[in-house]
């Protein structure tokens, strides 16, 4: 028999300083006598790329299903499979089970598993990584973990249901195919002081154990008129611990200190926007509660330890800029990223103890407390009752915050691998930086949601935002630049869920000062992956634009192993994982 061989490669050249890695998705064709057309049809279609996981569709007179696997999304080749169809969570997904596949398809709007046929050999050695030097790729991709075997195997949706039948391992979405080598993790003596610096052109990472020093603070006494841990007034002690949902003390408050005279001008973060009548340096600032006067926040409280989470609830609805609650919460005195507006009964303590405080003038103070859609409660500090106000109107504004007895002031060290002041975990430290950007440390997996762990630990795949357009800087690739790249980003691209919104809303741990890494911080994030963990996307967003075309593109990191944590562009409408950062 004659057989004639054709041969597709696309290659993608994904950029990196010294490696250059190509991923090959290469289709084979043997067309002889003895052939059937699907069988030619399925070696045309099988493997080539596809825009949407769990697309379901037919070309060339062939089912498939679009598959988001470690080359990219590609199309599998469908067959026929008995029993009810079992419903499936993530479009695009892939398992394997009883040898065969199963890949997550959208069909008429049902999530369903849908059974795929054997892909041609070529594509499964459809992944390679090329480096100088080196003339004979190294496979990454083996065949037995991709796709159902060409042996005859029966595709039954019972054994899919069947909990008591294990998945195969490993499947290939990327955000569960576990590393092929295993990684020995040695424990390092907390008495070492040896750091080993690592070059910026090195993308072996370093498992480093994730202990973490506790230092062992004696409870610290407060009382009202004395000075907080950020700079502030005490001017509320606790009979016993209150909860202050969103505080860095979490459920074991025992302050409040009020934010002292002339805070607007003092230390904010820098072009901090001032209300609309601005303070100064001896005199609050005036804002409206809220321009949003027709719907309710509905989840505001009067309690003492709500004003946090009043705070929180107030920010995010429309018409809050330069309004009473981001302006409180973007206040960062004591370098404490967990000031808020005070609820209305902790706004009643602040009055009752205003001399203690003092330089308060006599007109109306906001608290974070709702009352109907167009009103909030304020109060009078001449010594009046709490009133309520159109939330129009032009009140004074002070900050709060609540904290611990166990509060230091003292400076603490943390080291790569420690639990940072936001629950996340530290990933880079350099204390020849200026302050505030000695230390950076990533959101934990299961941040999305304001808390660590849970059922969501998987990282949220938004788009970067902006296509076609160019923004007026956001090119910042430096350690340290991230903050301002996502600044930028958020100031002119007003799309909502965006890679930058999502970290720049962000609060976890008390802290409100997350961002989008830039390139060169999401480095250091990806070789100290395993000391961060859970970073399971195929590969993450930065938040500097590409410089060679900034108007589609922006630059991402894989952090699949097989593709050594190079960085590429990106269109940005294109979608990939984010992690949170901060530094401080």
């Amino acid at each position: 028999m004659r057989v004639k061989v054709d041969v597709v490669a696309r290659f993608t050249h994904i950029w990196k300083t010294g490696v250059v890695v190509t991923a090959l998705l290469a289709t084979v064709v043997a067309c002889g006598s003895s052939d059937s057309s699907r069988e030619r049809n399925v070696a045309l279609v099988a493997g080539t790329t596809c825009a949407k996981p769990g697309q379901v569709s037919k070309i060339s007179k062939v089912s498939v299903v679009c598959a988001k696997t470690i080359t990219g999304n590609i199309w599998y080749p469908t067959m026929k499979s008995q029993g009810r169809a079992v419903s499936c969570a993530k479009s695009g997904a892939v398992r394997k089970k009883k040898a065969v596949v199963w890949v997550c398809g959208v069909t008429k709007g049902k999530k369903l598993w849908n059974a795929t046929s054997p892909l041609p050999a070529a594509v499964l050695l459809a992944a390679a990584v090329v480096e100088p030097g080196v003339s004979q790729p190294v496979i990454i991709l083996e065949s037995t973990n991709v796709a159902t075997p060409s042996q005859p195997v029966v595709a039954d949706n019972n054994v899919l249901a069947n909990l008591g039948i294990a998945d195969e391992p490993p499947v290939t979405t990327p955000s569960t195919v576990p590393d092929a080598t295993t990684t020995t993790s040695t424990t390092i003596a907390k008495t070492t002081t040896t750091s080993t610096t690592i070059a910026k052109t090195t993308t072996t990472s370093t498992t480093i154990p994730k202990t973490t020093t506790t230092a062992t603070t004696a409870p610290i006494s407060y009382k009202v008129g004395d000075k907080g841990p950020g700079g502030g007034t005490v001017f509320y002690v606790a009979p016993s611990s209150f909860a202050s949902t969103g505080s860095a003390c979490g459920t074991e408050c025992d302050y409040l200190e009020a934010a002292p005279t002339g805070w607007i001008a003092a230390a904010t973060p820098a072009g901090q926007t001032n209300c609309q009548t601005a303070g100064t340096s001896s005199t609050d600032p005036r804002c409206a509660w809220s321009g949003n006067e027709y719907s309710r926040v509905g989840t505001t409280d009067t309690a003492i330890g709500t004003g946090y989470a009043n705070t929180s609830a107030m920010i995010l609805q429309d018409e809050t800029v330069a309004k009473a609650a981001t302006v409180a919460r973007a206040f960062q005195g004591g370098g404490k990223t967990d000031w808020f507006l005070p609820s209305q009964d902790e706004l009643n303590q602040m009055h009752i103890n205003r001399a203690a405080i003092g330089d308060f003038v006599s007109g109306p103070y906001w608290s974070s407390s709702e009352n109907g859609a167009d009103r909030a409660w304020y109060q009078f500090f001449s010594n009046a009752a709490p009133s309520h106000a159109k939330k129009t109107w032009f009140n004074y504004v002070r900050p709060v915050r609540a904290f611990s007895a166990t509060t230091s002031t003292a400076s603490v060290s943390y080291k790569v691998g420690d639990t940072g002041p936001g629950g996340g975990i530290i990933f880079y430290k350099d204390l020849e930086r200026p302050i505030g950007s000695q230390y950076f440390e990533a959101a934990c997996a299961g941040w999305s949601d304001g808390t660590c762990g849970g059922y969501d630990i998987a990282d949220p795949e938004p788009k970067w935002g902006c296509h076609g357009v160019a923004l007026s800087g956001a090119d910042g690739s430096a350690i340290g630049d991230g903050k301002q790249n996502t600044a930028d980003i958020l100031s002119e691209c007003k799309e909502a869920r965006i890679a930058a919104s999502l970290a720049d809303k962000l609060v976890l741990g008390g802290q409100s000062d997350w961002f989008l890494a830039s390139k060169d911080e999401l480095n250091q994030m990806y070789l100290q992956k395993s000391a961060v963990g859970g970073l399971d996307s195929f590969s993450y967003w930065t938040s500097t634009e590409f410089g060679l075309d900034s108007k589609i593109g922006a630059v991402y990191q894989a952090f699949y192993k097989g593709f050594r944590g190079s960085q590429s562009s990106l269109a940005k409408q294109g979608f990939t994982g984010v992690r949170p950062v901060r530094s401080f």
